[in-house]
C-alpha cells in the first residue's frame, strides 16, 4: 500500500517552499547541524598505512571535469599529482562509493543512491572553508560528504512552444501532472533528474490516493533514458512536448536562446558531493583537494563547467542562471532529497507498479 513517502517527514513538513541566500535555506540542514553529526558520530580514519607518494585517484561522475589548473594549483601545494578517471556515471560511483580503489570520489548526490551517507568506508572530514557555503548543504547524518556544488531540476516549460500551441502554460506542479501527456521526463531508474522529479511529485501528495493516481498520470509522460535525450526531445529540441523535468542550469546552457521558464512549485536543489575513501593512502592529500573545490575562484569555474552553482557564499553565479535562483521562493517544490535519499528505491518501485508499461524509446 502506498503512501508519501517523504510528505509525512516532521523535517520535511517544515520546509515547504523556501527561498536561497543564493542557496535552498528550504532544504539545508545548517553548520550547526553538521557540527551536532561530527560530534554524535566520531571519525572514521584511513584503513590502510599512508605515503606521500602518488598520484592520487579522483572519480568524477561522468560527465563532469575538474577544472582547469586545479590539478596544477594541486601539484604546486602538496607536490602529488592527480589522476582522473571518469568512465563511471554518479550512479555507478554512488553505488561503489565506499570502494578502496580510489581516493576520492566526486560529483555524487543524495539523489543517485540511497546509503551515499553511510558511515562505513568513509573520512571523517570538515574542511575549514566550509563555513563559507558548503556546511549549509550537510546531511544530517553524516559529516562524511562534502558539498562542492548544487543545480534546481524543475519541470521546465518551452515558452514559445506552448504559445505556437494555443493551450495555457502549466502553473504549478499539479498542472504538469494532470498534463502529462505534454510532459518529457527522464527515467527515474536510470537518471537522478527522474528520481528527483518522484521526489516532488511525493513531496506535494497529500495521502495515499493522490499518490497514487500522480503517479499513474505520469504514465502518460514521454520517457526518456537521460537528462541530456529528455531536453533534446522535448520542444526545446525540436520535439512536439513543451514542458520537461530537467536541471534548470543544464537547460539554458544548452539552449541558450530557448524561452525557459521554471513552473511554480516544481524546483528541487540536487547537491552533489566530494568523498573520502577511507581505503585512500593519500587521506591528509585528499583533505586538501577538497579544500581546494571549495576556493571561492574554483568554485566560480565549478558552476560554470558543470552547469551548476556554487555552494560558497562569495563564488560567482553564472549571469544565465541568476533568475531562477532569484525567483526560488515561486519554485520550489519543498521536497528534501537529503531527507528522502532513504527512501528513494521504495519511491521508485511505487512509479514503476503504477506505470509498468513505460519505458525509455
Amino acid at each position: 500500500m502506498l503512501s508519501p513517502l517523504l510528505s509525512r517527514h516532521p523535517r520535511a513538513r517544515g520546509r515547504a517552499g523556501g527561498r536561497l541566500r543564493r542557496v535552498p535555506r528550504a532544504v539545508v540542514t545548517g553548520a550547526f547541524a553538521l557540527t551536532l553529526s561530527v560530534a554524535a558520530s566520531g571519525c572514521t580514519t584511513p584503513t590502510v598505512p599512508q605515503t606521500t607518494t602518488g598520484p592520487l585517484e579522483v572519480r568524477i561522475a561522468a560527465g563532469l571535469s575538474l577544472p582547469d589548473g586545479v590539478a596544477e594549483r594541486f601539484e604546486q601545494q602538496t607536490g602529488m599529482s592527480l589522476s582522473v578517471d571518469d568512465s563511471h556515471s554518479a550512479d555507478d560511483l554512488a553505488a561503489h562509493l565506499h570502494d578502496g580503489d580510489a581516493d576520492l570520489v566526486l560529483g555524487v548526490s543524495a539523489a543517485n543512491s540511497s546509503g551515499i551517507d553511510g558511515d562505513a568506508g568513509l573520512v571523517s572530514y570538515v574542511s575549514p572553508r566550509a563555513g563559507d557555503g558548503a556546511a549549509d548543504f550537510a546531511l544530517d547524518r553524516s559529516d562524511r560528504l562534502t558539498a562542492v556544488s548544487y543545480d534546481l531540476v524543475c519541470a521546465l516549460v518551452d515558452g514559445s512552444a506552448v504559445a505556437a500551441s494555443g493551450r495555457p502554460a502549466p502553473t504549478s506542479l499539479h498542472d504538469v501532472v494532470a498534463q502529462s501527456d505534454r510532459l518529457v521526463m527522464p527515467d527515474p531508474a536510470s537518471d537522478s533528474s527522474g528520481l528527483v522529479a518522484l521526489a516532488a511529485v511525493d513531496r506535494q501528495s497529500s495521502g495515499t490516493d493522490q499518490l497514487t493516481d500522480s503517479l499513474r498520470q505520469l504514465g502518460q509522460a514521454q520517457i526518456e533514458p537521460t537528462e541530456a535525450q529528455a531536453l533534446q526531445a522535448s520542444a526545446m529540441g525540436g520535439g512536439d512536448r513543451p514542458v520537461v523535468f530537467a536541471s534548470a542550469m543544464r537547460a539554458v546552457d544548452i539552449f541558450p536562446q530557448g524561452n525557459i521558464d521554471a513552473v511554480t512549485s516544481t524546483c528541487t536543489p540536487r547537491v552533489r558531493y566530494a568523498a573520502i575513501v577511507a581505503g585512500s593512502a593519500h587521506v591528509n592529500e585528499s583533505r586538501k583537494l577538497v579544500d581546494l573545490l571549495l576556493d571561492d575562484g574554483v568554485q566560480s569555474d565549478i558552476a560554470r563547467s558543470w552547469s551548476a552553482l556554487p555552494v560558497q557564499r562569495n563564488a560567482s553565479v553564472p549571469q544565465q542562471y541568476q533568475r531562477f535562483v532569484d525567483g526560488y521562493a515561486a519554485t520550489a517544490s519543498g521536497a528534501d532529497l537529503a531527507v528522502l535519499q532513504q527512501q528513494l528505491p521504495a519511491l521508485l518501485d511505487a512509479w514503476q507498479q503504477q506505470t509498468p508499461a513505460v519505458r525509455p524509446r
